[in-house]
This record gives structure tokens, C-alpha cells and sequence, in this order.
């Protein structure tokens, strides 16, 4: 497999979550087994795999007023329903809400980000891969391991797995 741009969003539910999901929708879940993946580096390689911490999700939706527009509320601590919640308010957010979130976010002072200013040289590469508006473009940076799910780099001869973690 040659991967030139971020993938879609994927969902590695449990072998038990995956039955059900199938039975209940065999359209959009069309097998019951659970899928596990390797990525074996054929060169440099970068993944995002699994959510940040809540506490960084948090310190960077506090810090960052733009993204407070995904919050379900004001002053809100964040578990997992909250996760969820925000979640699908950025996936289901309209073009436009998605481009003005960016356009601030390009506006605030790397400071602002803290120990996650590298969020700055991330958006404007995944801006360049999808066009501006889309999902994909803020989904990652904030919420992904290397911004809330991780982003790890992988040199040539470098693996990694992701099992399943939803649960």
C-alpha cells in the first residue's frame, strides 16, 4: 500500500462491537470480525492512532478560542462522552464552520498552542491534501495522539499496529 495523503478516518472497534455493528447495519458494516492492522515503513512514515489524553484535548480547546464552537457547553470537563460529543460535532460540521475555524486557528500565536504548537505546521499539510472545509483537516491535529490521536514518525524498517480500541 502507497499512502501519498492522510487517510479518512477509521474506527477499529472490538470483535464483540463488530458483530453487533454488523448485525445491526451489514451495509455500512459489512464484516463482523474485528481489523487489526500493521503498517511495516517502506520509508518515513507518519500515523495518527488513538486520542490524546483528555487533559491536553482540553487544555488545547481552552487555550484555543475557535474550537470552543465544537464544545457541547461552556466550562465543560472533558471524559469520554465529551470526546464523543465534540467529535461528532467536527465531523458533522457544515464547509464553511470547518474553513472559519481554520482561518482563526491561523490567526493565534504559536504560543498559544503550548507544548502543541506543531498543530500550526500540521493544518496548512492537511489543508494542501483535502480541501479547505473538510473534517479531515481539523480532526487530527486536535483531537488525534500526535494532537489527540497520536502522530507517530516511523523510519524506513519501522512498524506499527493498531488493534481495536472502540468501545
Amino acid at each position: 500500500m502507497s499512502i501519498s495523503k492522510a487517510l479518512p478516518l477509521q474506527i477499529h472497534p472490538n470483535k464483540k462491537l463488530s458483530a453487533e455493528l454488523h448485525k445491526k447495519n451489514p451495509e455500512k458494516f459489512t464484516d463482523p470480525n474485528h481489523k487489526p492492522e500493521i503498517a511495516i515503513a517502506l520509508g518515513p512514515f507518519e500515523v495518527f492512532a488513538g486520542f490524546k489524553d483528555n487533559e491536553d484535548i482540553q487544555a488545547l480547546f481552552s487555550a484555543l478560542p475557535p474550537l470552543e464552537r465544537f464544545l457541547p457547553k461552556k466550562d465543560v470537563n472533558f471524559d469520554n462522552e465529551v470526546l464523543k460529543q465534540i467529535c461528532y460535532k467536527i465531523l458533522t460540521a457544515s464547509e464553511q464552520e470547518v474553513r472559519t475555524t481554520q482561518l482563526e486557528l491561523g490567526k493565534i500565536p504559536k504560543e498559544q498552542y503550548g507544548k502543541q504548537a506543531y498543530i500550526l505546521d500540521l493544518l496548512p499539510r492537511l489543508q494542501e491534501q483535502y480541501s479547505r472545509g473538510k473534517t479531515p483537516t481539523l480532526f487530527p491535529p486536535f483531537l488525534s495522539r500526535s494532537l489527540g490521536i497520536y502522530q507517530i514518525s516511523i523510519e524506513e524498517g519501522g512498524r506499527v499496529e493498531l488493534w481495536h480500541g472502540l468501545k
